[in-house]
């Protein structure tokens, strides 16, 4: 990538627009500390190459004097967001500046053969564009999220151990290139990760070691170190729910191995307990048949003082620190976010999580990290940090800098 002063100045002033907003010469000077005169001579420059527009003048200063100009992002490319889930196939079309102009969910059981797979994306993709009158020619890029690990340069799935039957490295963007064209860009990721990827968007996180948790047909995560996302040579990073907590567990997950920590918070392993150990008959869980308690409805059982509940809830809470002192080990985070399922967790899953995490002496007595709860939609977040690294993709081009 060029080095030359230039061409850093033009990274520099073109990222202070991506907020949309309408800037001056003197507010992009002012938030980059670059010289006004060099502000505008890059702003010339884009211009000229249609990135950026005069939108009309700005206010005087104080003194009085000429109104300055003021510019805009002017960039008319679409980006869609993908999310090719368990249970569920997602369309979401974004701007460059990471606005949602249209979105689709469609129930959607995964099929066992991976052509078919891409047939149906293909075709409920066309629906999606002819229903909403998208223009294809925008199209700047597609990206993917789905379960699995992947392989960053060659931009194929390595494996998905909720899709086993998919096989291993899986050619992802090929089927993509073949359905939107050779010249779009494409990212795929994995799901824990693309969520996760939406803390960016907060600056509240940007200098903070961040430890994101994605939370619902398992547990995966999101490792962010100073705004970087890390991943590992083998994409494993965050691949939490697959650390062994239990050796000795009889359960062989989809990974291979046993004892997983998503095999033993899951529901199913919950309800087996309520079954085998039935709450008495005044309990708010009693008058629910097992197989229909939901994380959700245990939550709520827990907040409304069911001590039956709250035992459970309390017990999941301290299943998590577990997981959690674990991986502080090789990566103490500051922050946690719970994103997914858990993000609806009660004040009692929080305490009994922080108690435990507590008994490790090397954490600090005022506590290990904090815990915040994202309850936004998975969907939703998917969405956004999808948005987030197309645009990245964009505005990391070095042809928009060149001469």
């Amino acid at each position: 990538m060029p080095s030359d002063l230039k061409y850093q100045n033009r990274v520099r002033i073109l990222k202070a627009f991506r907020s949309g907003e309408d800037f001056t010469a003197s507010d992009i000077s002012a938030a980059t500390g670059i010289s006004k005169l060099t502000v505008m001579r890059a702003i010339q420059f884009f211009c000229s190459t249609g990135v950026l527009i005069m939108t009309g003048k700005g206010s005087s200063t104080d003194v009085g004097g000429k109104k300055p100009d003021c510019f805009r992002l002017m960039v008319e490319k679409n980006l869609l967001c993908i999310t090719l889930w368990p249970g569920a196939l997602n369309f979401a079309l974004y701007d460059i500046l990471g606005n949602r102009s249209c979105y689709r969910e469609i129930p959607f059981e995964l099929p066992t053969d991976i052509d078919e797979v891409f047939r149906k994306l293909e075709e409920y993709s066309n629906s999606f564009f002819t229903d909403n009158n998208i223009d294809r020619s925008k199209l700047y890029a597609v990206g993917l999220s789905t379960a699995g690990t992947i392989d960053y340069k060659t931009r194929r799935l390595k494996y998905s151990s909720l899709n086993p039957s998919w096989g291993s490295d899986i050619p992802v963007a090929d089927y993509l290139k073949r359905i939107y064209g050779s010249g779009v860009e494409v990212f795929i990721e994995n799901a824990g990760k693309m969520a996760g990827r939406s803390v960016l968007l907060n600056r509240t996180y940007i200098n903070k070691r961040v430890l994101v948790l994605f939370t619902t047909w398992g547990v995966s995560s999101c490792l962010i170190e100073n705004g970087h996302i890390l991943n590992g040579k083998d994409s494993l990073i965050g691949e939490i729910g697959h650390m062994t907590l239990d050796p000795n567990d009889t359960e062989v997950c989809g990974c291979g191995c046993r004892g997983c920590f998503e095999r033993i918070i899951e529901m199913k392993r919950v309800r087996a307990h309520i079954k085998n150990h039935p709450p008495k008959p005044d309990t708010i869980l009693a008058k629910v048949d097992p197989d229909d308690i939901t994380l959700s409805l245990l939550f709520d059982a827990s907040r409304a003082n069911d001590a039956y509940a709250r035992d459970i809830v309390a017990s999941l809470g301290r299943c998590f620190a577990l997981a959690l002192r674990n991986i502080s080990l090789v990566y103490n985070s500051d922050v946690v976010i719970f994103q997914g399922d858990y993000s609806h967790a009660d004040d009692v899953f929080d305490a009994a999580l922080k108690d435990e995490a507590s008994a490790f002496r090397y954490f600090p007595s005022e506590g290990a990290f904090e815990t915040h709860y994202d309850t936004r939609s998975l969907f939703e977040l998917d969405g956004r940090g999808a948005a987030l690294a197309l645009s990245d993709l964009y505005f990391e081009n070095p042809e928009l800098y060149s001469e």
